[in-house]
């Protein structure tokens, strides 16, 4: 793999000053990218963002610079989904997918493209991922490993280490695991979106493979650390909106991969009972969370097809 066949996947929406000062950092690598905009509200950020991206047209000779807008907020899914089709079509043998509130160091793709040429002799690898450095807690990120009946959870890793899931932010994909029309499931809109893409790589027998060697800068909401009872509690204060996406998702995973992977419903349930106690014991709008994650339970049961659209 070399860097100069690879392409960036930036999804935005309503972005901020983080997102310019990401985008800068892609044309100071030399990095050709793509940003799609969900359907974000016209402002001087977004302006300059139209801006970076003539820039980068200009000056990188590589694969296409581009914008994409789309009309209206389609979710992270499918947005994404619409990168990958145009990276296909570039001609692209590798994407890199981050978010709007990540941050790299420098050389960064250079990094994990030598990471990826290194590893891929030890790994069938589908995902590399740089060792996550959450911002909020300012410590490194947590990952778990299934296991036959259960999962086991990795920190401060010391070398690269197979895992059985990753944030998609700053993750690297090679070209060949999209199959097709086999991209991420749109209807989970966003949360759960890279966890399912994960169990269903690990279904293909793929890797999903974390370096310690690169890392990043990454924010989960709004998260705090606290400590109740002995247990370690990490509210990540989202809104409404989002808890019920974590909930609805959450299940249908449970229900869609439980049975090849047992100790994933061990995991996904330890995770939403998690973040119960975290609006209970520490966030704002309690009833309304409460009742949204209530909602999104009931309705993770539903077929997709049947799947509405949230309502207070």
């Amino acid at each position: 793999m070399e860097t100069s066949k690879t392409v960036v996947v930036l999804v935005t929406y309503q972005p901020k000053e983080k997102t310019v000062q990401l985008l800068e950092s892609f044309i100071h690598e030399g990095q050709a990218f793509l940003l799609v905009d969900n359907g974000s509200k016209a402002s001087a950020i977004t302006a300059k963002l139209q801006e970076l991206c003539q820039e980068g047209k200009r000056k990188l000779d590589l694969l296409a610079s581009d914008w994409i807008s789309l009309e209206e907020n389609k979710g992270l899914a499918a947005a994404q989904n619409v990168g990958i089709r145009k990276a296909k079509e570039l001609g692209a043998e590798g994407i890199f997918f981050f978010d709007q509130d990540s941050a790299i160091p420098d050389h960064f793709f250079k990094d994990m493209v030598l990471e990826y040429n290194r590893l891929l002799k030890n790994y069938p690898i589908g995902i590399l991922a740089p060792n996550l450095y959450d911002s909020n807690l300012h410590q490194y990120g947590r990952y778990a490993r299934l296991t036959p009946h259960g999962y086991e959870t990795l920190h401060d890793i010391k070398q690269a280490e197979s895992v059985s899931f990753v944030v998609s932010s700053a993750s690297f994909m090679p070209i060949e695991v999209f199959e097709g029309d086999d991209l991420f499931r749109e209807e989970f809109f966003i949360d759960q979106v890279d966890t399912e893409w994960s169990l269903r790589l690990l279904s293909r027998s793929y890797a999903i493979v974390v370096t310690n060697r690169v890392t990043f800068s990454h924010t989960i909401g709004d998260r705090t650390e606290h400590h109740f009872l002995g247990l370690t509690i990490r509210p990540n204060h989202h809104g409404a909106l989002r808890k019920f996406y974590i909930f609805r998702n959450g299940r249908k995973t449970i229900e869609i991969y439980g049975k090849t992977f047992p100790g994933f419903k061990r995991l996904m349930t330890f995770r939403l009972i998690h973040d119960v106690l975290g609006v209970i014991l520490y966030e704002k709008d309690k009833e309304k969370k409460i009742s949204a994650m209530w909602k999104g339970w009931k309705m993770g049961k539903q077929a997709l097809e049947e799947w509405k659209a949230y309502e207070d």
